[in-house]
């Protein structure tokens, strides 16, 4: 693998027996590598923070500095809120327009071609119009 040179000289201010063909085993590469990064944003900024700190030995580490809001999110939900999500979730399903499409069909179905005689909503549908707007 081939280091850069920033990194390299402070491999080198450390080691200065060490020579370029030598070797470097993974984790003193990773320390100097964040010690390049603490340099590099401490030149651009002037001085680093301590979250700016965390987030760089993290980098180093492949540690996940945020955490999962949703569950605490869900236990401090009341009920009611509980109830909308519930209601929201289904009413913008496929299973929900599907039932709502099956629905209106079959009432002009019902009132068009099988109750020929007694329609108790006849063709303009004011009972199933008045219904719909209620909702």
């Amino acid at each position: 693998m081939i280091i850069r040179e920033s990194i390299w000289s402070l491999i080198f201010k450390d080691y200065p027996e060490i020579s370029r063909e030598g070797y470097v085993c993974e984790q003193d590469y990773k320390k100097y590598k964040l010690q390049n990064l603490n340099q590099i944003i401490e030149e651009e900024k002037g001085s680093i923070s301590s979250i700016e700190h965390e987030v760089i030995e993290s980098l180093g580490t492949h540690d996940i500095l945020s955490e999962n809001i949703h569950d605490t999110y869900q236990e401090n939900l009341t009920f009611g809120e509980r109830i909308a999500d519930r209601v929201s979730n289904f009413g913008g399903s496929w299973k929900f327009i599907i039932i709502f499409l099956s629905l209106l069909f079959g009432w002009m179905i019902l009132n068009s071609y099988i109750l020929l005689q007694d329609q108790f909503d006849p063709y303009p549908y004011i009972l199933l119009n008045l219904l719909l707007s209620c909702t």
